[in-house]
Formats: C-alpha cells, structure tokens, sequence
C-alpha cells in the first residue's frame, strides 16, 4: 500500500507501524515527532499504530538552537 511521508510517496507492508517506519528511515527515535493526517502520534503508541492506505505522514525533526 501507499503512504505519503514528508510528500513522497512510499510503499509499505500493511502490517508497518510508526515504529517499523521510523527505524526503516534511519532516524533518531529521540529527535523526533510523529503526524499521520495531522494528528500527532504519541510515541506510546507507535508500536500499535498502523497506518491505512493514502495516510499522509509528516516526520519532524527536533533541533536545538537559539
């Protein structure tokens, strides 16, 4: 199926969840917020969430500054 992640369409297994795509993309688990259709994921439910095809994701990545 097809997701949207961050506007680029990718294709996962129906069985991925926010975990499974986060570590597949290579990122810093602690660095980062998680939004499916605009709705923020909590990171207690990463593990269960599964996404539905079309889901639009968006990832973001905490950075410190001032």
């Amino acid at each position: 199926m097809q997701i949207s992640v961050n506007n680029q369409t990718i294709e996962i297994n129906e069985e991925m969840t926010v975990t499974a795509l986060v570590k597949a993309q290579n990122l810093n688990t602690q660095a980062i917020a998680v939004a499916v259709n605009q709705h923020i994921i909590h990171r207690e439910n990463w593990p269960e969430y599964h996404f539905s095809s079309g889901d639009k994701v968006d990832i973001v990545t905490v950075v410190a500054g001032g």
